[in-house]
């Protein structure tokens, strides 16, 4: 009996994108697909939200881009280690795939983040672009997450 309920545990794990979070998951390769394009017009949006201290709009509601990416949450502000906002694309346990965005020094920035292994983390950077985006105080340091509908 035990072991015909450890078939259904393991589907539903399964499903839900596997045990390792690593370069190689749905959510990374979907990241990388997006253009060049994409990911200005997406990296404008999050500094949007940020800037305008605004919550992301329900899954229905937000650009078709980061519906795209099927993000699992959006955190406008302090995301981590990481000072700025983030978008998780995906957890498998306690590993985790992340989004970070960055606009310092005039230099604006996507970085994908993902496991390599226990305490091992990789990241590979998807897009760079120069402007002069106003840079944003680093002083609102709660975290306001938001969990899709």
């Amino acid at each position: 009996m035990k072991r015909l309920l450890l078939i259904p545990a393991f589907l539903l794990l399964v499903s839900c994108g596997g045990f390792v979070c690593d370069s190689n998951h749905a959510a990374a390769v979907r990241a990388r697909s997006l253009t060049q394009a994409e990911l200005a017009a997406l990296h404008a949006y999050v500094y949007e939200l940020r800037k305008s201290d605004a919550l992301p709009g329900r899954a229905d509601s937000r650009p078709e881009i980061v519906q795209k990416l099927q993000p699992v949450e959006i955190r406008t502000s302090r995301c981590g280690a990481q000072t700025g906002p983030c978008i998780k694309l995906a957890g498998c346990f306690d590993e985790f795939i992340f989004l970070y965005f960055s606009w310092a020094e005039g230099q604006k920035r996507i970085e994908l983040e993902w496991s390599e292994g226990p305490n091992k983390l990789a990241r590979e950077v998807l897009w760079q672009g120069e402007g002069t985006q106003q840079r944003l105080p680093s002083s609102d340091f709660a975290v306001r997450p938001f969990h899709l509908d």
